[in-house]
């Protein structure tokens, strides 16, 4: 897996840049890192807005 990675990593680079080659390691490291408001004990609840009105 990891060498399929370096692959990918490598043809972004080639064909797209430096930059793009990093964006897409920084959102596969977001895909990958857990989210602290969604604890997978208990299930993702949005929540709620707060309306400026007062409603």
């Amino acid at each position: 897996m990891p060498m399929m990675t370096i692959v990918i990593e490598q043809f972004v680079q080639w064909r797209f840049g430096f930059v793009a080659a990093l964006g897409l390691t920084l959102l596969a490291a977001g895909l990958k890192t857990e989210n602290a408001t969604c604890p997978g004990d208990r299930p993702c609840v949005r929540p709620t807005a707060v309306c400026s009105r007062g409603r």
